[in-house]
């Protein structure tokens, strides 16, 4: 819908009042538009959902939020703005009602949205309880305000005469924190223009209140009408100084129990139904669930900087900030609560602990996800990056094989996925590539040179199996790092690799009543039915042996690199995340003891960088080391463990650099 290109009279427009704005109006076009750009925001947040607006007014903003979400109730007490409503916005259903008692059903919608409508109530807490009362479980609530401290500065009582009570940033999520959760506190705050505007009417709002529109300057009156939403600006930044705040908050959750979780009986197959297209985003929401949330747990326990590498393409970032994947993975965790309280009404010892076991997983995942990754996954993995313990490694946009595009293609997609995407995500462009599928052809180097990547990974063949360095490929200061397949298979191979050990949880073996996987490995030729139930002790145990022997198995490898090369040494044991927790159950485990080591004292990517240019590193020379690395999930482990070549680091007397595809010696 496009507002601005609807005339007042095609609007059929209601009377202007104090307390609400109308569009096509010129002289309120500021005002509005103010109005407006909160409706858009919000447009993310209700992609898809049920969607009541509380304080619809004239219905223009339920009319935006309507091509967003799958439906929209518009809710106000006046009877003439009802019918206005129904009559102008038939794509909304209007309902009449009062706001302190809201004719809803409990737990009947997605989102509630409120823009500029409680500093017009009196009892405001009641208002807040009842918008509660509607919302689904963990249900989104989005709610702005004028700001106290700027629409009414210094002043007894709000300026606005309808207004009963205004509120800073700190009382609104005082207001609002008995029911819910306020995951974003954000503010309304002119844009460039209209800072430009402020500056050259000494103060833009108050040169529209000075005198009646009547007798506006002409420049004044041109000024206010060629105001867009887009002149605004929505952030985090200085709340405290904004025009009107915007809060986004989660309904907490009451009790731990599946039924508080899920409206749904636990009889409902449909719950388990996925809608048409909706098996692709199934593996979104397994993934995240058995591995992405459990490995950054894994990294964040370790709480040391430098452990490791942490790839995630664009087209997985994305999806971690987008409110409907993210509202229907909340779904699928809640279903998978539900799943585990049916198992556990099931007569077989063996799926009884089991449902036990699935029942503590799914309250601990559903716990972690409500608390911090409901409304966006960047947040928590940009704190990862900022505390030091990984380097987040990008990625082309679309995830694209670069080889097989011309270099125009490669540099627009490394440009918008490590630039545009990453910085708008986390504040920064990785420097680090983990390059699709390991791809590399002649001349991909100068698109990474301009897109700022610094370093990238290369499967081992590209350097005939001499990866026990990293390389500098001829012309550039890009640096390539090869997998060391050697130590990569300990845990990849399908034959011989730990994931294949007899007491590890079967990956493929399900009980399809209730979707999980109950029973071991037992051996790699037995029939479903021949194999043994799964035990979460004696996985364990394997785990925790076989991460001891990984950690053995590099530090052999690094003391036989150097002893071979005569220099200091690189393992690089590069795996997809879902190898971790999903393919591989106990595979996070493994990771969390085999990366202590690192922990310890591990390098990443851009230490080991300065050693391929010849400059000392921060761990000092006489170490071995093994780069750790994830992509979308884990791509590296281990630690510098070795021992010293003489008095310190020396080059062998050939070392081979990647050049025009093939591997190329330089003498030092």
């Amino acid at each position: 819908m496009t507002i601005s290109s609807i005339s007042a009279a095609e609007w059929d427009a209601l009377p202007l009042t104090g307390e609400r704005t109308v569009p096509g109006i010129a002289h309120e076009n500021y005002w509005f538009r103010r109005h407006e750009v909160a409706y858009q925001y919000a447009l993310s947040w209700v992609r898809g959902a049920d969607v009541l607006e509380a304080g619809a007014g004239e219905g223009y903003g339920a009319a935006v939020l309507a091509t967003s979400a799958r439906q929209v109730f518009a809710l106000d007490y006046d009877l003439s703005a009802i019918e206005h409503v129904s009559r102008k916005y038939p794509q909304v259903s209007a309902i009449r009602g009062n706001l302190a008692a809201l004719p809803v059903a409990d737990a009947a919608v997605d989102a509630v949205v409120s823009l500029q409508t409680v500093e017009h109530l009196w009892n405001q807490p009641e208002f807040i309880s009842e918008c509660a009362r509607v919302l689904r479980p963990a249900g989104t609530f989005l709610i702005s305000t004028p700001n106290r401290l700027t629409f009414s500065p210094g002043l007894d009582k709000p300026l606005n005469p309808f207004h009963t009570r205004e509120l800073t940033a700190a009382e609104l999520d005082e207001l609002l924190a008995p029911h819910f959760r306020v995951s974003r506190m954000l503010g309304v705050h002119h844009g460039p223009r209209l800072r430009r505007a402020d500056k050259h009417f000494d103060g833009f709002v108050a040169a529209q209140l000075a005198e009646p529109p009547a007798t506006w300057h002409p420049e004044l009156r041109r000024a206010v009408t060629a105001v867009r939403a887009s002149d605004f600006v929505v952030t985090e930044d200085k709340v405290d100084a904004s025009l009107d705040l915007f809060a986004i908050a989660v309904k907490k959750r009451a009790s731990q129990s599946a039924r508080s979780v899920w409206s749904c009986t636990p009889t409902c197959r449909g719950c388990r139904t996925p809608a048409p297209g909706q098996s692709a985003r199934n593996g979104t929401y397994q993934a995240f669930t058995a591995s992405w949330q459990r490995v950054v747990r894994v990294i964040e326990a370790l709480d040391r900087p430098d452990v490791l590498t942490l790839g995630i393409t664009p087209t997985v970032a994305a999806m971690l900030d987008d409110p409907y994947t993210l509202r229907e993975l909340h779904t699928w965790i809640a279903n998978w609560q539900l799943r585990a309280a049916e198992l556990a009404g099931r007569p077989e010892p063996h799926l009884k602990s089991l449902a036990s076991y699935e029942w503590r997983a799914a309250s601990a995942c559903l716990d972690d996800f409500e608390s911090r990754w409901m409304h966006g996954g960047s947040p928590v993995l940009g704190q990862l990056a900022s505390s030091g313990t990984v380097e987040l490694l990008g990625g082309p946009a679309m995830h694209p094989f670069q080889p097989l595009l011309p270099s125009r293609l490669q540099r627009f997609a490394l440009a918008v996925g490590l630039d545009d995407d990453a910085r708008q995500r986390y504040g920064f462009a990785p420097a680090g590539i983990w390059a699709p599928e390991c791809g590399y052809r002649p001349g991909l180097e100068a698109s990474y040179v301009d897109a700022g990547v610094q370093r990238f990974l290369i499967d081992g063949p590209a350097v005939q199996g001499q990866t026990h360095a990293a390389y500098p490929v001829v012309g550039t200061d890009v640096v390539a790092f090869a997998r060391d397949l050697e130590v990569t298979y300990r845990v990849w191979s399908p034959k011989a690799g730990y994931p294949g050990s007899a007491p590890y949880r079967d990956f493929h073996t399900f009980d399809h009543a209730s979707g999980f996987r109950p029973v071991q490995v037992t051996g790699k030729h037995l029939p479903s039915e021949a194999k043994k139930p799964w035990d979460p002790a004696a996985g364990a145990a394997q785990a925790s042996a076989d991460a001891d022997d990984f950690v053995a198995r590099v530090r052999d490898r690094l003391v036989s690199l150097a002893d071979q090369h005569g220099q200091e040494s690189l393992v690089v044991a590069a795996y997809d995340t879902e190898l971790f927790g999903h393919w591989w159950h106990e595979g996070t485990t493994v990771a969390g003891r085999g990366l202590a080591p690192v922990a310890r004292g591990g390098r990443t990517g851009d230490d080991s960088r300065r050693r391929a240019r010849g400059r000392p590193s921060r761990a000092g020379a006489g170490d071995s080391g093994v780069i750790v690395g994830i992509r979308q999930g884990l791509a590296s482990m281990g630690r510098r463990a070795g021992r010293r070549s003489g008095g310190g680091q020396r080059e062998s007397r050939r070392s081979p650099a990647v050049h025009s595809g093939r591997l190329r010696y330089r003498r030092p």
